[in-house]
């Protein structure tokens, strides 16, 4: 870790980096929970003290569990500590990363879902999204652009992923009425993103309805009235950055009713879509959500 000059202070990347829990999310919970509270170096960068680090591992598994942000953070260490039953404790992903790879080159199923599972019980939800899925997708784009996976080994692998992120979103999400519409517009041909959005919304404790890849706008406006959803969140991958995607979410935001909010999240999310709210970290859409 980063230190201050004294030796006793952290940097907000090192307390990111120890926690899985993106810098920009720590600002927030910051300025709307007033915790973590960081002091400030003459410079104006944000330090905070070390044991800062334990605290914000034992919110990110309250969060994972389903309980809400606001609550959470207004806890103690000690009274987070009761609430999760046990301490976390963040591996490096290397060795996850490893493994992965080796079952996926050996078309090993079994072993890669017990892998995937292992990852998520020790981790979480969120960051088994954040700290691993995410990280080995791009593995795998990298590695079939690259030339070091066979197509039916990276379609192997996202069938896999896709079925334990299916598995996890269901397992997670309250019962009763869904709240938030996840899906992808036609024209956007990558739909595990939907699915980590999903797990992201039931981790913030809202029932999430996905809906198949690539459905028409205007079946995605009749779910969310029927459901009378809060929201629906849409995602675009890398791919959808090559196309022009604003147009068609314009004209999705005019077509849901007014008091259900539109979520754009991805890496080919536009900058802004009026009316809409663009979210570029899973974790910022589970405390939006």
């Amino acid at each position: 870790m980063n230190t201050d000059a004294a030796g006793t202070l952290i940097t907000i990347g090192a307390v990111a980096q120890a926690t899985g829990i993106p810098a920009n999310t720590l600002r927030t919970w910051e300025r709307r929970y007033g915790f973590p509270a960081p002091t400030r170096t003459g410079g104006g960068q944000r330090v905070y003290d070390p044991s800062v680090v334990d605290h914000l591992r034992l919110v990110r598994v309250a969060l994972d569990r389903g309980h809400r942000a606001k609550q959470a953070l207004s806890l103690t260490a000690d009274e987070l500590h009761a609430l999760v039953g046990g301490r976390p404790v963040v591996d490096g992903p290397h060795g996850a990363m490893e493994a992965w790879q080796r079952a996926v080159r050996d078309l090993d199923g079994p072993l890669f879902s017990s892998l995937l599972r292992q990852e998520r019980s020790k981790l979480g939800a969120l960051t088994f999204l954040t700290s691993r899925v995410g990280p080995f997708l791009k593995w795998i784009g990298d590695a079939w652009s690259g030339g070091q996976l066979e197509i039916h080994q990276e379609h192997f692998a996202a069938d896999h992923i896709r079925s334990t992120l299916d598995e996890t979103w269901r397992a997670l999400s309250p019962p009763g009425r869904p709240q938030v519409i996840c899906a992808t517009l036609p024209g956007e041909p990558h739909d595990l993103g939907v699915l980590m959005a999903a797990v992201a919304v039931a981790t913030a404790g809202l029932r999430p309805l996905v809906l198949p890849g690539q459905t028409p706008a205007n079946q995605i406006v009749a779910s969310a009235r029927t459901v009378s959803a809060r929201a629906v969140a849409i995602s675009l991958s890398d791919y959808s950055a090559g196309h022009d995607f604003e147009l068609p979410l314009r004209s999705l935001r005019e077509s849901l009713p007014p008091n259900t909010a539109l979520w754009i999240g991805g890496s080919g999310a536009p900058e802004q879509v009026q009316g809409a709210l663009t979210q570029r970290t899973l974790e910022d859409l589970a405390t939006l959500a």
